[in-house]
């Protein structure tokens, strides 16, 4: 055997070790690939279960204050409550409208999908279309949340119902015809 013939026998070993290399290499980023894809979808479970367990757990709070349920399901006046029943309501719809935009943004990083998310929106509009939440929302909207989140809460829920007056005009308001 001669010099050329182990150089060439080096350069096909070489070519081996190569091509065996970047199959590895291959091998590597397919597994990295799928442990990417199950850590997703493991952190989405995640996000789901734990936006279903904040959901749960507000229900159970709000039927511990049967006087406050009403102002969530129906169209109550601000007006009407009590001191103390206005204080629950701000600490129940406070609670809701972060849980929606902690959902709004979950949903915006890919992490709650789409059905998910939507599956919501009707539960919000209904809260949303009572006199007590629409005052709450105009009065805090600005100040509590954030502005992608009160931007789109603007744009999907001004076509549906007309927003209510901020509770300090409303009182401040005089009878129409005076």
């Amino acid at each position: 055997m001669t010099l050329e013939d182990f150089y060439f026998i080096s350069q096909i070993v070489a070519a081996l070790g190569i091509m065996a290399s970047l199959v590895f290499v291959g091998v590597q980023l397919q597994m990295g690939r799928k442990q990417a894809e199950e850590d997703e979808r493991v952190a989405r479970g995640q996000v789901i279960q734990a936006i279903a367990s904040e959901h749960r757990q507000h229900s159970v709070d709000l039927a511990a204050y049967p006087q406050i349920y009403h102002y969530f399901v129906g169209d109550a006046d601000p007006k009407d409550m009590t001191d103390e029943e206005k204080a629950q309501f701000a600490t129940f719809a406070y609670a809701t409208l972060h849980m929606a935009q902690n959902m709004f943004f979950q949903h915006q990083r890919g992490l709650l999908d789409d059905r998910t998310y939507q599956s919501y929106i009707p539960m919000l509009a209904g809260f949303l279309s009572n006199r007590a939440a629409q005052r709450y929302w105009q009065e805090r909207r600005g100040f509590f949340f954030d502005p992608d989140f009160v931007e789109m809460m603007d744009d999907r829920f001004a076509e549906a119902r007309p927003l209510a007056q901020p509770i300090v005009e409303a009182e401040n308001e005089e009878a129409p015809g005076k």
